[in-house]
């Protein structure tokens, strides 16, 4: 069985998630695996991508941040673009 390889862009992700503080478990739902097509565990999060995890904690890649954050944000719009999520203290949108 061969071992997971990371590509660019996932590298690139784990690199922005973790400049941007989103905590290990969550970085692995981003990454999947090609050979399973599910999200990588823990450790091999860790294994196979622990300098990006650690450069971008030390803020290396906190200039990018951005990029990531909309990335999550059009990766739930497509998995949840029939909820909308109410903030604190506000009641749930109603369905029209």
């Amino acid at each position: 069985m061969p071992a997971f390889e990371p590509t660019a862009e996932q590298r690139e992700i784990a690199y922005k998630a973790s400049g941007f503080g989103l905590p290990q478990t969550d970085i692995c739902c981003l990454i999947k695996n090609p050979r399973t097509g599910k999200s990588i565990d823990q450790e091999t999060l860790r294994k196979h991508l622990t300098e990006e995890l650690e450069e971008g904690r030390a803020g290396i890649g906190k200039p990018g941040t951005a990029t990531i954050a909309l990335y999550i944000g059009s990766r739930n719009a497509k998995h949840e673009s029939h909820t909308k999520m109410a903030r604190p203290g506000m009641a749930a949108p109603q369905p029209r």
